[in-house]
């Protein structure tokens, strides 16, 4: 019966098919014109699905390298929220749409400076309610309980990477392109940048912040900002195995991502372009606390050591290096901002307005950040107070004792 229902479908649908083709030839042969389609409607600039026990959600924006707008965050933060209190979710995984360039190439940097030039007060509280709600997105991403996994597949840059690097995993491919490139539109590393910049080896962070250096795939990874490399065509397979996955535990997922990673040869490690001689550099230059005493250090290195400090094209306002601590926030108002009108705060009221305090969607803190707990290996800061005894074992990733490092 269900044979001869399909094959008695098919003939219908061919000769459906034959009859419409052969109604298209006689109208263009007649030189009547096929009426055009109906235009598509316009896809949401976030999709989401659940696939089994894992939910994902896509970035959808891949003609603008998936920027980053409020419409964005508004549809992601309470579908987060809501699958974080759902037991039909074990695992959720953020990727970009397929075929895009970009995981997310930041925050929607265009939208926001044309509200913000109108000087209309709503026009104001619109680019400046961005942030907070990308703020919040943020910490949320840092404090869910289920397994949040970031697939950064493509361009991952500014508010890219507040969408990626306080998960859990934190998944590099081959393709990923990474930079904290703020401090080069004369912002700072935003969207959690002075809490994990701090936290990467040595002066790396420093490094990173200030100069909007890009890493491409594996030094994401030997950066410690990526923690696992997966090549890009393993990736549908790893979708399939973590739809499959019955459990939330951490444990279990970092041992499917496991199963997935690539290969990576010492000599790749032992050659990347921030480690060996450039990470003592790195360290040298960039250890200290005012601006002035870091340019110094940097004229003074070895020649072939890039001073990305010092090359930068000629700023608009170019006050002294020697003068930099010395400078006020009235200063730095006075020379960017022009005077607006007064923009109010809602402080709970009206919701169209940012509030004049950030607040978050959950009231985990530091000690409930899951970025500790999966990341691999140690930072040299930690095998260094492990030695010295003023860290505990069990803070310091897998490491164990101080016997398992002189063992390594």
């Amino acid at each position: 019966m269900v044979a001869s229902h399909l094959s008695a479908a098919s003939i219908h649908a061919s000769s459906t098919s034959a009859a419409a083709a052969l109604s298209t030839s006689s109208a263009t042969a007649s030189g009547a014109s096929t009426p055009a389609s109906p235009p598509q409607p316009p896809q949401p600039p976030v999709l989401v699905r659940r696939v089994q026990n894992l939910c994902v959600v896509t970035l959808n924006r891949p003609s603008a390298l998936n920027a980053l707008s409020t419409e964005m965050v508004q549809l992601m933060t309470p579908q987060l929220k809501a699958w974080d209190e759902s037991d039909l979710c074990k695992v959720i995984l953020l990727m970009a749409a397929s075929g895009s360039r970009a995981f997310c190439a930041g925050g929607d940097v265009k939208d926001i400076v044309l509200k913000a030039k109108t000087r209309r007060e709503e026009e104001l509280a619109a680019a400046l309610k961005f942030f907070e709600q990308e703020y919040q997105l943020n910490h949320l991403i840092g404090t869910l309980k289920k397994p949040f996994i970031s697939l950064m597949d493509g361009i991952t840059m500014g508010g890219g990477v507040g969408l990626s690097v306080h998960a859990p995993f934190r998944i590099v491919t081959e393709n990923t392109v990474f930079a904290m490139p703020e401090s080069v539109i004369g912002l700072f590393p935003d969207v959690g940048g002075s809490f994990f910049l701090p936290r990467l080896d040595g002066e790396l962070g420093t490094y990173l912040g200030l100069t909007g250096h890009k890493l491409k795939s594996t030094e994401v990874l030997f950066a410690g900002i990526g923690t696992h490399y997966i090549p890009a065509h393993r990736i549908p397979m790893l979708i399939t195995r973590l739809s499959e996955v019955e459990t939330d535990d951490p444990e279990a997922i970092n041992a499917i991502l496991e199963e997935y990673v690539g290969d990576i040869g010492p000599e790749e490690w032992q050659t990347w372009s921030l480690g060996g001689k450039v990470a003592d550099a790195i360290n040298r230059c960039f250890k200290f606390d005012r601006l002035e005493e870091i340019v110094e250090a940097l004229k003074k290195e070895a020649k072939g050591v890039t001073a990305k400090l010092i090359e930068k094209r000629d700023p608009i306002w170019n006050p002294s290096w020697e003068n930099m601590s010395y400078l006020t926030p009235t200063l730095v108002k006075d020379a960017f901002f022009k005077r607006g009108p007064f923009l109010k705060f809602s402080n709970g009221g009206d919701p169209r307005y940012p509030a004049e305090n950030l607040s978050f969607q959950t009231n985990s803190t530091y000690f409930e950040y899951p970025h500790h707990t999966m990341s691999g290996l140690p930072t040299d800061r930690e095998i260094e107070a492990l030695m010295a005894g003023r860290l505990k074992a069990k803070a310091a990733g897998n490491v164990s004792t101080p016997d398992q490092i002189v063992d390594a």
